[in-house]
């Protein structure tokens, strides 16, 4: 059974490119991790460089599992150096964590599993867990083509995480998922909304080009035609998957309610390879560029 993950980078941080109310307040935060959790949900998304949402999980006072990341390297600098700077982002991460256990650690820099002493940074990654103080270990990516040779790292990678939604296909149509399940790696899949850009594109505050506004508005055409709702379609989508984990991100207690509401009925299954976009733009977030504010 796929498992609803809560992302909170959100919580943390001013975030989305749908969000204009900003960062929630630290009692906001908390009802919505209150209502997650409620719901049945036991599983929380979390880095160092999510402003302070790891500060604010560890404040959380239920049972939880958790996800987090390493801070950026400095790949130019020894192995030793490097591997100092990710036993001091774990252990920073475990101190705002206020001692919870982190189930997932993973790299958040995917270009880390092509250095030349990676052998070395999994000999660490290895030890974390050997130690007690990780459950499983991985990596995030943006997509597959950033490591050289994913054959090299069958044998200690547990999870990957990576982006995929109704527009951003990757991942499955180049047979990637397919792959990574053959070899019993598990996928967290993310951005499965696209920062809410799938979800409310009229309220998107990035420029769009031609090519954008024509995919979006093929999204909006499949969901008039299926007679679902841009949520139930991307959620729908992404379910249909081989995946493990769907991480999701929300700015209120009601579009948590929403999420979740969809989440209980049946999943749909639905034909979107219509819908893949090849627009570099629409489909990488750190690509965008903000409508200036008059």
């Amino acid at each position: 059974m796929i498992e609803l993950v809560l992302g909170t980078v959100q919580l943390g941080m001013a975030y989305g490119a749908t969000n204009s109310g900003g960062q929630p307040s630290f009692q906001q935060a908390i009802n919505i991790l209150d209502a997650y959790h409620e719901s049945g949900g036991r599983y929380l998304d979390t880095a160092p460089a999510y402003g302070n949402s790891e500060s604010l999980v560890g404040a959380f006072n239920k049972p939880c599992k958790i996800c987090t990341k390493s801070v950026h390297v400095d790949e130019g600098s020894s192995v030793e150096s490097i591997l100092a700077e990710l036993q001091a982002s774990l252990d920073r991460s475990l101190q705002n964590l206020d001692g919870k256990k982190v189930e997932l650690f993973l790299l958040h820099q995917a270009s880390l599993l092509n250095h030349p002493d990676i052998a070395d940074i999994v000999d660490w990654l290895l030890s974390v867990k050997q130690r007690g103080e990780v459950n499983a270990v991985g990596v995030s990516i943006y997509h597959a083509s950033q490591v050289d040779d994913w054959e090299k790292h069958v044998d200690w990678l547990d999870w990957v995480q990576l982006p995929i939604n109704l527009l951003d296909q990757r991942a499955q149509v180049s047979g990637f998922i397919d792959w990574l399940v053959a070899h019993e790696i598990k996928v967290q899949a993310r951005s499965v909304f696209l920062q809410g850009l799938l979800l409310a594109p009229k309220m998107a505050r990035i420029k769009m080009n031609e090519q954008a506004r024509h995919c979006l508005e093929q999204v909006a055409l499949t969901c008039l035609e299926s007679q679902l709702t841009p949520l139930e379609l991307a959620l729908g989508f992404v379910r249909q998957l081989p995946v493990q984990q769907i991480l999701v991100g929300v700015n209120s207690v009601a579009e948590w309610a929403d999420i979740d509401s969809v989440w209980r009925q049946p999943a749909h299954t639905i034909d979107c390879q219509n819908l893949r976009c090849e627009d570099e733009y629409l489909i990488t977030p750190s690509l965008w560029k903000l409508k200036s504010v008059s």
